[in-house]
């Protein structure tokens, strides 16, 4: 199981600012759960705090085959591009499936047959989720309490079946622009800290606050911050 692009490109920039090796850590779940379950062909691994998604699947061609299939056939990730919002896609029996039929055969095609997906807890909140693919039909059934001692999970909040599309790969393509942008906030709170000498925590909220006023992401606003102080 190989990380896929831009999992990688995210994992090398945070692997800049920490000593542990996260590409070795997290491939070594996966391997783990591929020796539970020899039907994997896809992992998911999602951070709440800060919205990143890395995936990891057996072959490239599992994301190709989905990505040319829905390009040619319009399935959610176009949609969602022309509408330029998130589209809900349902489960559905591709037998009944009408909007995007050649999308449903894509599933097939990739073979996903079965999914499970595990939260991660921190006490009594949820920090993160982990979402795993197979090859075959009840594939997972009898083994979330070894997977999910893999990713250190809750078994009991196993969910089975709900991502079928695979959708998760599509949060994992934006993981390195997501950590641009959170690159970008912390320069801008460093930079009003110091001009306005304030504390980083009240920078960051003087940030927030400006995005919400003005009705922009946060990200927008620092990267403003930061260009007026190269002009």
């Amino acid at each position: 199981m190989e990380p896929i692009p831009e999992t990688e490109q995210a994992l090398a920039q945070l692997s800049n600012a920490t000593p542990v090796d996260l590409v070795a850590s997290l491939q070594e779940q996966v391997s783990r759960a591929k020796e539970i379950v020899p039907e994997l062909m896809g992992a998911s691994l999602a951070s709440t705090a800060e919205g990143l998604t890395f995936t990891f699947v057996a072959s490239s061609q599992l994301i190709a085959t989905l990505d040319a299939l829905q390009y040619l056939d319009g399935g959610p990730c176009v949609q969602a591009v022309r509408q330029r919002g998130l589209v809900d896609v349902p489960v559905v029996d591709a037998l009944d499936e009408g909007q995007w039929e050649l999308f449903s055969q894509a599933e097939a095609a990739a073979g996903v047959a079965a999914t499970l997906s595990l939260p991660v807890l921190s006490g009594d909140r949820a920090t993160g989720s982990v979402n795993l693919y197979a090859s075959r039909s009840g594939a997972f059934h009898g083994r979330h309490e070894q997977l999910a001692d893999v990713f250190g999970a809750w078994a009991a909040g196993a969910v089975t079946n709900a991502d079928l599309t695979f959708s998760t790969r599509l949060e994992a393509v934006k993981a390195p622009a997501k950590l641009m942008a959170l690159d970008d906030i912390d320069k801008a709170v460093g930079v009003v800290a110091a001009t306005h000498g304030v504390t980083t925590s009240e920078a960051r909220t003087r940030l927030e606050n400006a995005g919400a006023l003005a009705g922009i992401a946060m990200e927008n606003v620092a990267r403003a911050v930061l260009q007026d102080l190269r002009a």
